[in-house]
């Protein structure tokens, strides 16, 4: 048995609403009729169909079970609902039991994925600065150069040329706040090797002008 399989077995909605410290207004047959806890109401619309044990909310659109009942009130990711219920209704503590194998695993797969997306953050954070100072670079080239003999110009003022737009839009790219993980996967393999050339680009520069 999967862990998700004993939380939807073993964990009800109406238990978890509980937790929150939600009540039923009203019941009829096997459905209980709740407030929804994700918008604001005055009259019930969010229900619980106890056979089922699923939930439905007709204000908002949404519905599910009891694992997606905890991701949207809590905006987590399903493996991570999963867990904090098996953690809460104590589904994990027998000993050497399939269903604490899998909880075990499932969680260090998520602790992984946080320090990957950690490390990720940072780099894109590092790679931003990175773009900044190497956009400024190129914008003081372009102003400021001046031909060395006619119709000859220093490297920084044609790398200026060549590459003052790209840089540009890369760092507007980054500016971003919005951007998924996937997306910042996507810029990280195939931005990675030519954000080091620009660091070492902005490192020669800086000793070229005695800059430290």
């Amino acid at each position: 048995m999967t862990i998700f399989e004993a939380v939807k077995g073993h964990v009800s909605v109406d238990d978890v609403l509980g937790i929150y410290g939600l009540r039923p207004i009203k019941k009829y047959n096997d459905k209980l009729y709740y407030q929804c806890p994700l918008h604001d109401e005055k009259t019930p619309s969010f229900v619980v169909y106890q056979e089922t044990n699923s939930f439905y909310c007709f204000g908002c659109d949404v519905g599910g079970d009891v694992i997606k009942l905890v991701e949207v009130m809590q905006h987590v990711s399903p493996l991570e609902a999963t867990m904090e219920l098996s953690n809460i209704f104590e589904l994990d503590k027998g000993a050497g039991s399939a269903i604490e194998y899998n909880a075990g695993g499932l969680w260090q797969r998520i602790k992984e994925e946080r320090e990957r997306l950690k490390a990720l953050d940072e780099w894109i954070n590092h790679a931003f600065v990175s773009l900044c100072d190497y956009w400024q670079l190129l914008k003081n080239a372009k102003e400021n150069s001046r031909p060395l003999k006619p119709g000859q110009y220093d490297e920084l003022f044609v790398e200026a040329c060549q590459k003052y737009d790209a840089i540009e839009y890369l760092m507007l790219y980054l500016a971003d706040s919005d951007l998924s993980a996937d997306e910042k996967y996507a810029f990280y393999n195939h931005y990675r090797l030519e954000l080091d050339e620009i660091n070492d680009r902005i490192s020669r520069n800086a000793k070229d002008n005695h800059i430290s």
